[in-house]
């Protein structure tokens, strides 16, 4: 069972049809430290995927894909967070201080129900947080801009992999076409890890909150802001997690939060 700490009126609206799942846009939550290590992940392979299409697209240095990613405009990164303990006082104070729950949801339920995005190709998922030292974070986000600066320069030396394959007549031999097709192969190959990295990288946690033991959901795009996915609620960017199964046939309990009217939450949640 995994548990998410919020107020009786989301609890509410959970309850309702055609209530949705939300995941917040990563640029509005308070882990910023993890999220500058996603941050330094997805500016790699948002560099590979620009050299991949070279001359389609203007290919970002590491720092201004860095800046757009942590501004939200590139491989914007969306999660929503749960607790393995539903029922520990910091995560009340922190997530539900007064009039509060916290709703068990089954984790292999909502894990199976979970589908891709209907805006361009995502990445979803639902596992436990990884919780790293502050020096931890540090060495990844210097390990991942070393590997951006690696891929730049990788990028040299298969930059005419894509124009290849349109010219015609005996400019590259059978031989050259295959080492081509190689490369561009191993270029593709570097893509898919980079992006199994950032995220990865999205589950990565400071130690300092272990106590939280969090489960997080995260969304990862690969391209811009997916405005069609988008809802603005309360003046944050959120997206509806699409399901198999509707959230509130998965809601399996709710713990009643401390606060100076018990009385009133229980009669309130039982309605």
């Amino acid at each position: 069972m995994i548990w998410h700490y919020t107020s009786m009126s989301v609890l509410h609206e959970l309850m309702k049809p055609g209530s949705k799942l939300y995941a917040t846009h990563t640029s509005f939550v308070n882990d910023t430290q993890e999220c500058r290590v996603a941050a330094q992940a997805s500016a790699t392979y948002v560099t590979l995927l620009c050299n991949l299409w070279r001359g389609a697209l203007e290919v970002p240095s590491e720092e201004k894909a860095v800046k757009d990613i942590n501004d939200g405009e590139l491989a914007p990164r969306f999660i929503t967070c749960f607790s393995r303990n539903g029922d520990r006082l910091s995560q009340w104070r922190g997530y539900a201080p007064e009039n509060g729950c916290s709703i068990g949801i089954d984790f292999d339920e909502l894990r199976n129900s979970l589908l891709p995005s209907l805006c361009y190709p995502s990445k979803i998922g639902l596992a436990d947080c990884v919780y790293k030292s502050a020096q931890e974070l540090k060495e990844q986000i210097e390990g991942f801009s070393d590997e951006a600066k690696r891929i730049h320069e990788m990028s040299n030396t298969i930059m005419d992999t894509m124009n290849i394959y349109f010219k015609v007549g005996d400019e590259y031999s059978i031989e050259e076409r295959e080492e081509k097709h190689k490369l561009r192969k191993a270029f593709e190959l570097e893509i898919d890890n980079a992006v199994a990295r950032a995220f990865e990288s999205l589950f990565w946690k400071h130690q300092a909150f272990i106590e939280e033991a969090e489960v997080r959901l995260a969304l990862l795009y690969d391209g811009g802001l997916p405005t069609r996915d988008i809802e603005v609620i309360g003046g944050v960017p959120r997206v509806g997690v699409r399901l198999k199964t509707p959230i509130r046939a998965l809601l399996r309990e709710v713990v009643i939060g401390p606060g100076p009217d018990m009385a009133r939450n229980v009669l309130v949640a039982r309605a």
